[in-house]
């Protein structure tokens, strides 16, 4: 790891650490159905990943994204884990007995995933 990643991931992990929150992960993956459509597939829930949840008033992006099922959404949150923490679109994520679903996700030196809340929270 260069210097500079190793600074950003100590920087990355004492923003998380001041306000962590435990995310249970539900991998899902999509499968083909008849007639041309998908569905969300249950894959399995990943180990128990600390992040820090950052609430909609605090972040700036306020860009709708337009999801595979024709859904137009503003993401509720980003979730700010270290570099190489599990997340992928379409994951489930329950925060606090809240559940959320990613709906976009970026890494660069942390991974940031945007998600909404879920239809079943």
């Amino acid at each position: 790891m260069s210097n500079v990643a190793s600074v950003h991931d100590a920087s990355t992990q004492a923003f998380i650490d001041e306000d962590p929150s435990n995310a249970v992960v539900e991998r899902r993956k999509r499968t083909t159905v008849g007639g041309g459509g998908w569905q969300w597939q249950h894959v399995a829930y990943l180990p128990v990943q600390q992040c820090r949840q950052v609430l909609r008033g605090n972040v700036n992006d306020t860009n709708q994204r337009t999801l595979p099922d024709g859904r137009v959404v503003v993401a509720n949150s980003v979730l700010v884990f270290l570099l190489g923490g599990d997340i992928q679109e379409g994951d489930l994520v329950r925060i606090d007995g809240v559940q959320y679903e990613v709906i976009r996700t970026k890494a660069k030196y942390d991974v940031t995933a945007e998600v909404i809340k879920h239809a079943d929270t």
